[in-house]
């Protein structure tokens, strides 16, 4: 299994660490702190699995009555009077 730092994981996702940081402490993302119990400084580590995991809960999934749902909600044209058409009648 391949481990990730928080850095390599913010390129693969073109963000910044800050984000991945981020889903980390609020518990979306999975990982594991390497530093030592003294440090003030953590040091993250985000397994592929975590990763994997993570994305296929954020993937955005089609609709799969995206056709009928569409057709349903379009307007149907009415007709229009024109009131500056030229009649046959007297100017």
């Amino acid at each position: 299994m391949q481990w990730f730092s928080a850095a390599q994981v913010a390129k693969r996702w073109c963000s910044v660490t800050a984000t991945v940081i981020g889903h980390i402490e609020d518990g979306t993302l999975c990982a594991t702190n390497i530093a030592r119990k003294t440090s003030k400084r953590r040091r993250w580590r985000i397994s592929e699995k975590s990763i994997a995991e993570f994305e296929q809960s954020r993937r955005n999934e089609p609709a799969k009555d995206v056709a009928a749902k569409s057709a349903s909600r379009r307007t149907i044209a009415k007709p229009t009077k024109d009131y500056f058409a030229k009649t046959g009648g007297a100017e």
